[in-house]
């Protein structure tokens, strides 16, 4: 993780799109001082040399393609119950890979269709909350690797998955 710099963007794994700031030196560790994008003007501090990866850089165009088009495959995932798929769904949404966040964008995008057409699936709305993050973050990173304003995003999503 140490070879990001200061004045790049880059996707922190809870935060999502974020810009290093600086780097500040607290009793000998030195720390990445990041700013989300939906923060407001908050800081993190990361630290420079964490074993747990919480940085990583953006998607690039040929990435996000081929992740649009694996979303293709991901079906309706069953959960045994509650518990086990809000666990599985913040999991998921924590670890900020854009597979993850994919596969849960698809879970959103079934439940909002199978509803639409008279198949009830049951989310509770912490859940819903989760796929809707999960799917802002993907879609901001898509914005960025695609170079387009946040309306093209669902365009491309769905050119690239046909």
């Amino acid at each position: 993780m140490s070879d990001f710099k200061v004045g790049e963007v880059v996707v922190h794994c809870r935060e999502g799109v974020s810009k290093i700031i600086a780097e500040k030196d607290i009793s000998g560790t030195i720390y990445f001082v990041i700013e989300p994008e939906q923060s407001g003007g908050d800081t993190i501090f990361v630290p420079k040399d964490n074993s747990v990866p919480l940085l990583r850089r953006i998607i690039d165009k040929k990435e996000a393609i081929t992740i649009i088009k694996e979303m293709k495959e991901i079906g309706i995932e069953s959960f045994n119950n509650t518990k086990q798929r809000r666990d599985n769904f913040h999991k998921r949404l924590s670890s900020g890979n854009p597979r993850d966040l994919a596969f849960l964008t698809k879970q959103l995008q079934l439940f909002i269709e199978n509803n639409r057409n008279g198949v009830v699936m049951k989310l509770g709305p912490s859940d819903v909350n989760v796929l809707e993050s999960a799917r802002r973050m993907l879609y901001r990173e898509f914005e960025i690797a695609f170079n387009v304003a946040p309306e093209k995003v669902e365009g491309l999503v769905i050119k690239y998955s046909k």
